[in-house]
């Protein structure tokens, strides 16, 4: 159809609830429409909601609808969320349809205004395609896109991300498979292509094109005719200046578009060079006193500390000095400014298998207060010691092995944020004299101060520690793996703290997927207040479970063979193997610490099995996105 025929069906709905205000675009598989999305005469939201024209063949048709659903069930940060498959009549035409997010741009209208990107750009939108094709080609069934180009590639808030998905080929675990048609994007296409031959390294010549295009603003294969671009694409080297592609940019292009599909590299490998390229190039030189200023500060801070008995929330006496340097607060026993620990009380439920609440109960736990200025605080509850089991049994659904095997730690009391950190809390901190990293106030996807601070990375949330440390005088870090399973429990051994499964009445989550025998419920599609569930844990901390992935200090292992049991950060480049501050890893690495580090918690993006308190997550310390958060542990002072 062409774009009179498709703005013809402007101003039309879907089944009255998905209202089509305008064309935003067509192509050879369809138009993509801006729509109002209604329940009854409840206005919910904009979408985009793409047509399609389907198939004749009835059982083409119905592998068109297999697409569109197999689309719904893809999640991914940097896959465009798609939310509703369907079919439907307009004006007597019959279409396939797919509700989708609403994206702010493409990159290809991005392009069209600069022609070329700068190279950290380019790196930023090459890391999140990348990312996307790890995820997509790392499926049990692999999945080809085939269609990777500048059009496709569209701004979503902070996000890039992949769409249009009227290509994907899953593969039957092969390596290859043979098409009837070539399909794709000419000047995209690679040179199995024209063998109508398919595998996942088609993805990754389309993005060494794209690499090449967005650097240099040309084509590296520009045949006029079919005929010409094949003969380019299949026999002839690509015309490219390399003198507009710096390393390691220029290798990965080479690599792409090598002729032979099995010399190419994978996505995982795409996205370790330009990860690894854009960690090292982000070095900050820091301010580092001398190792005698620092042994000075350390011993005077520790032995002026005043301790408290851990068996019982004691008075926590003032640990600050106002004439104190700025790396001391690498100090281990730095106690909170506050005079005493003060009582709250808070809900407590449990679920049976099926979700229901079976069990309701009133709790006290003890917190302090620490001022942010601005009348903004951070209310500290005081999780006291104890043992546990960390990890999942094998018999735990969905449960993996790196969350085995199960062993049992010894924590230490510490004092562990209420909620994870706020978007008014950040922008408090945020505000404050930089240490290392510039952090920006106002970086959230999803707005509200009182809403978890999100588009975070392991980087900032230290920088954010270590200014909240200088501020206060005291030493707030971020929690330990075995810390943060430990305070998620709360005395706890089911998968999740609420019992045997979980609902979205109770956290937020996806709720279109189920864990166990437990019910669905909603998407919310964004974050929500913390602790507007009204119910916490048996330690007073509310959700534990869903609304953001949390931060852990601790580098990423693949199980937990040799996993410390003192609850102290797994950390093999400490001598003593015990915790370090977060900054002070930082200053001893000079920034070149890139390890992969643990998320906690699940967010409201996941699926319920990924919110269980054993599940983890690794990523890179730079990754940042918008459904990453964290929450401050503070330790009281012992030795």
């Amino acid at each position: 159809m062409s774009d009179l025929l498709w703005r013809m069906l402007e101003e039309s709905d879907i089944d009255g609830k998905y209202y089509l205000e305008k064309l935003l675009g067509s192509g050879s598989y369809g138009g993509v429409f801006l729509a109002n999305e209604f329940v009854g005469d409840h206005f919910i939201r904009q979408v985009a909601v793409k047509l399609i024209t389907p198939d004749a063949d009835q059982q083409k048709r119905t592998e068109q609808l297999q697409e569109l659903i197999a689309a719904v069930n893809l999640q991914h940060p940097n896959l465009v969320r798609c939310f509703v498959p369907g079919q439907c009549t307009i004006r007597r035409s019959d279409f396939l349809y797919l509700v989708m997010e609403l994206a702010e741009g493409t990159l290809q209208g991005h392009m069209d205004k600069t022609k070329t990107l700068p190279v950290a750009e380019v790196e930023e939108i090459v890391k999140a395609i990348a990312s996307a094709l790890v995820y997509l080609h790392g499926e049990r069934n692999p999945i080809v896109h085939r269609d990777l180009k500048p059009g496709n590639i569209l701004r979503v808030g902070n996000c890039w991300k992949l769409s249009d998905f009227g290509l994907l080929r899953a593969m039957n675990s092969q390596k290859s498979e043979r098409t009837n048609n070539q399909n794709g994007t000419h000047g995209y296409s690679p040179p199995e292509s024209y063998d109508r031959v398919v595998a996942v390294s088609w993805d990754i010549w389309s993005l060494g094109v794209m690499i090449a295009e967005m650097l240099t603003g040309q084509f590296p294969f520009t045949g006029k005719t079919n005929e010409q671009l094949m003969a380019q694409v299949m026999k002839e080297p690509p015309s490219i200046d390399w003198s507009k592609i710096p390393e390691p940019l220029a290798e990965i292009v080479k690599g792409c578009l090598e002729k032979d599909r099995n010399k190419r590299p994978t996505a995982a490998k795409v996205l370790d060079a330009v990860t690894t390229k854009i960690s090292t190039a982000s070095k900050i030189e820091p301010v580092v006193p001398t190792a005698a200023k620092v042994l000075d500060a350390v011993t005077r801070k520790i032995s002026t500390a005043r301790k408290i008995e851990p068996e019982v929330p004691p008075s926590i006496l003032k640990g600050k000095t106002t004439a104190t340097p700025w790396w001391s607060i690498f100090a281990k026993n730095v106690t909170p400014n506050i005079d005493v620990l003060r009582e709250f009380t808070f809900k407590v439920v449990t679920v049976d298998g099926k979700g229901k609440i079976n069990h309701r109960e009133t709790k006290q736990a003890s917190y302090f207060t620490e001022d942010l200025g601005t009348d903004i605080t951070l209310e500290m509850v005081y999780i006291p010691k104890g043992s546990f089991n960390m990890g999942a049994p094998a018999s735990e659904a969905e449960s993996n092995d790196s969350q085995r095997p199960q062993h049992q730690v010894t924590i230490k009391p510490f004092l562990m944020g209420k909620y994870p950190i706020t978007q008014a809390q950040w922008a408090a901190v945020a505000k404050l004299p930089k240490i290392k990293y510039d952090l920006k106030p106002d970086l959230s996807c999803c707005k509200g101060n009182n809403r978890p601070v999100e588009m975070v990375s392991w980087y900032h949330a230290v920088e954010f520690c270590a200014r909240l440390s200088r501020k206060t005088g005291s030493s707030y870090r971020l929690p330990s793996e075995a810390e943060w399973e430990y305070a998620c429990r709360a005395g706890t051994t089911t998968p999740f703290h609420f019992g045997e499964t979980i609902t979205t009445d109770l956290a937020n989550y996806n709720g279109n997927y189920i864990y166990a025998a437990g019910p669905k419920g909603i998407d919310r599609y964004e974050t929500t207040p913390v602790g507007s569930f009204g119910v916490a844990n048996a330690f007073g901390l509310y959700d534990m479970h869903g609304n953001v992935w949390e931060c852990c200090a601790d580098p990423w292992h693949e199980n937990y063979d040799g996993a410390p049991t003192d609850g102290s950060v797994w950390d093999e480049t400490c001598n003593d193997n015990r915790y370090h501050d977060s900054m002070d890893l930082l200053v001893k690495s000079e920034g070149k610490d890139n390890r992969s580090r643990l998320l906690r918690g699940g967010s409201w993006y996941d699926s319920p099995q990924v919110c269980r308190s054993a599940c983890r997550v690794g990523v890179a310390p730079d990754f940042a996105f918008f459904y990453i958060g964290f929450r401050v542990v503070c330790v009281a002072a012992w030795t």
